[in-house]
């Protein structure tokens, strides 16, 4: 017999699956975000197939909006009842930077997000993406553009993004940058690419712009 917490981890472990999210039906958003850091089973239990209904039932019972955002349920709770950083192992990570949906601790800022329109920033992008892809720095998620630091992006999905664009639109080139100042409103008029032509800038309307827009909405 195994006593105190590791005990009765086990015994609910061996529960039937249908029964622990019986259980687990009763909670509310803070609980099973909790419950998702006990143990790799109780994750396996709030992040499986069968478990939308449980986090919306749980919102409902508390009052919480639902989804609108490209957001999981997981990383909702983590943004509402979280406290640690979501990067490092640091305990305390202040508020939740909303325009990246990330808890980011001061030092993990520092050593993994970087600004584009500064000179060290540009030095540290091109260590690791010495030729980019011109719509990487334009259309990486960035953290929220109007604080003091600026817009900072996160220097490993710049990697991943960097990689799906050239893999997704090899022949995108430099002469769309006038339609990617259009499309971030710093130069000229929506009206000017209202009807893309090329799959990159198709790409950039249909999917990407919408998702920014969701993602600017935060703040209103």
């Amino acid at each position: 017999k195994v006593k105190g917490r590791k005990g009765a981890l086990k015994a609910f472990n061996a529960l039937p699956l249908d029964l622990v999210l019986d259980i687990c039906s009763y909670l509310d958003p803070a609980d099973l975000y909790v419950l998702s850091n006990t143990s790799k089973v109780f994750r396996a239990v709030v992040t499986g197939p069968s478990s939308a209904q449980l986090w919306i039932d749980a919102r409902a019972r508390v009052g919480l909006p639902e989804l609108e955002l490209p957001m999981t349920d997981l990383q909702y709770a983590a943004h509402l009842f979280g406290r640690g950083c979501q990067f490092c192992k640091r305990k305390n990570a202040g508020k939740p930077e909303v325009y990246f949906r990330a808890r980011i601790c001061s030092a993990c800022l520092k050593s993994h997000f970087v600004s584009p329109e500064t000179a060290k920033g540009r030095d540290a992008v091109r260590k690791i993406l010495p030729r980019e892809h011109v719509g990487t720095i334009p259309l990486a998620t960035s953290t929220n553009p109007l604080t003091r630091e600026g817009r900072l992006v996160y220097l490993p999905q710049l990697l991943k993004l960097d990689k799906e664009l050239q893999d997704a639109f090899p022949e995108a080139n430099y002469t769309e940058c006038i339609f990617l100042d259009a499309i971030l409103g710093r130069r000229y008029a929506w009206r000017e690419v209202e009807n893309p032509t090329t799959p990159f800038q198709k790409w950039v309307v249909q999917e990407w712009k919408p998702a920014r827009d969701a993602r600017f909405a935060v703040r209103r």
